[in-house]
């Protein structure tokens, strides 16, 4: 089973399968250049560098639910 591992906006980042493999979207794939089979080891902060993000998105501050 697959299951979505981080979402940025409506850009899928990257899912896990049940065998511990992560799977990036074609999308980011083609922003960072990596072509299927490639291994590397990614941060959040690589991600954001790369796509061009200005903000590191883990470090935004925390918006309160709406009741």
């Amino acid at each position: 089973m697959t299951t979505n591992a981080v979402n940025m906006g409506e850009i899928m980042i990257a899912e896990v399968d049940g065998r511990g493999r992560v799977q990036l979207s074609r999308p980011l794939r083609e922003v960072l250049d990596i072509l299927p089979g490639d291994k590397v080891r990614l941060t959040v902060e690589k991600i954001a560098a790369k796509s061009g993000v200005q903000e590191n998105p883990l470090s935004a501050p925390e918006i309160p639910a709406l009741a």
